[in-house]
């Protein structure tokens, strides 16, 4: 490993790693009920909380304080936990301590607190996780189970470390800090390909999802077999990742990319054209377009934010391209981060950080445009008059 990753683990080590993007993940939901709150958008009825059996007439206020309520508890646990850590851990033990082990208590005690069933958004959360890693989907809620079930997608690597801290635990060994050789065994459970097992559950997950829906509705709605076809996509790129790590060949590089860039290409045309209903490749798709660049009906007023959002969503879904980004010797900082993105722990969790984001701005405008859908006569009038002459202009 390079020295700038061992420095990087030293900091912060792997299942603390796992820990603080899921941290990270709490609160940036948090802020998307807050800022949604603030627009005007009502998420207790768009996730429907607020029919739930065991409704008490949960208000949106109580909902986000015991959200904050959980998220500061975590923070708490995620913060004890790794400074004890710090403090006690000696890196001149390289066998298996007590300090392994800590990170997997400060999870389950995160999920504890998370899903613990004594309020209605825990119970909620619960529910849906057990719903969803069967592969169902239920369509009253779906946007809840939509939500939750493609922020896992962009967990998909998380996962896949926590699942090589595991199998350093299983197996005796540490990941943690030691004051010689290398930190992290990547190649942990390559003999039952872990790596691909785990890191294909969430796609597996959605495909199940797409195809449940498909057949509820007859095989008329072409749209969830398009959807069953762009997670399908997915799959490609993990097998012949899987054979260049076997085989130790670049022989199939080149159809990594193509794979890769039809990939990338599918979902980023149905993330603005599908998932955001913006119109933005309509002209491109069906050779027409009345609405301009982006739809009629808006509810975020700033509408710089969307054009942001395609930016953003088209450069992360290409951001793998600069896996093939070549190395100078005395290139400027800000080129040797964007290289070290895919061959230094430092840029693998920052890839990581920078997928949560994505998915953190794709969760706003789904959550808009499924609002404006579930009220498409009480939206207001505003808002279609202030469109209608942007369209004049």
């Amino acid at each position: 490993m390079p020295q700038e990753t061992d420095i990087f683990d030293n900091i912060l080590p792997l299942p603390y790693r796992v820990i603080s993007l899921i941290v990270l993940g709490s609160w940036l939901w948090l802020l998307t009920l807050k800022i949604s709150n603030n627009v005007g958008i009502n998420i207790t009825s768009l996730l429907k909380i607020d029919e739930s059996p065991t409704s008490t007439n949960l208000t949106i206020a109580q909902i986000m304080h015991n959200h904050e309520k959980s998220s500061i508890n975590i923070s708490l646990l995620f913060v004890t936990s790794y400074i004890i850590f710090t403090l006690f851990h000696d890196q001149n033990i390289e066998s298996l301590t007590i300090f392994d082990f800590l990170p997997l208590l400060t999870i389950m005690a995160i999920f504890y607190t998370l899903l613990k069933p004594n309020n209605l958004g825990s119970k909620r959360l619960l529910s849906s996780f057990k719903r969803i890693l069967k592969g169902n989907i239920d369509q009253s809620i779906r946007t809840n189970d939509i939500l939750l079930s493609d922020t896992l997608t962009s967990y998909s690597k998380i996962l896949i470390d926590f699942a090589i801290y595991m199998c350093h635990i299983i197996n005796f060994e540490t990941c943690l800090p030691k004051s010689k050789g290398s930190t992290i065994n990547r190649s942990c459970g390559d003999s039952i390909l872990l790596e691909s097992l785990v890191g294909v559950i969430p796609t597996l997950i959605r495909l199940r999802q797409c195809f449940i829906e498909y057949k509820i509705s007859n095989q008329r709605n072409k749209t969830h077999l398009l959807n069953f076809i762009k997670y399908s996509t997915n799959i490609p790129i993990l097998i012949i990742s899987l054979i260049i790590k076997i085989k130790k060949t670049d022989k199939l590089t080149k159809i990594w990319v193509l794979a890769s860039l039809i990939n990338s290409t599918y979902s980023f045309i149905w993330d603005v054209n599908n998932d955001w209903d913006l119109k933005f490749f309509q002209k491109f798709i069906y050779g027409k377009n009345d609405h301009g660049v982006l739809r009629l009906k808006l509810h975020y007023d700033f509408k710089l934010f969307y054009y942001i959002a395609i930016l953003l969503d088209f450069q992360f879904r290409y951001i793998w391209v600069l896996k093939f980004s070549p190395k100078y010797e005395n290139a400027n900082l800000f080129w040797n981060f964007l290289s070290c993105l895919y061959t230094t722990e430092f840029g693998l969790y920052c890839l990581q950080t920078i997928e949560i984001f994505r998915r953190w701005i794709w969760v706003f405008i789904k959550v808009e445009v499924d609002f404006i859908n579930m009220n498409p006569l009480e939206y207001r009038k505003d808002h279609d008059s202030i469109e209608l002459d942007s369209l004049k202009d």
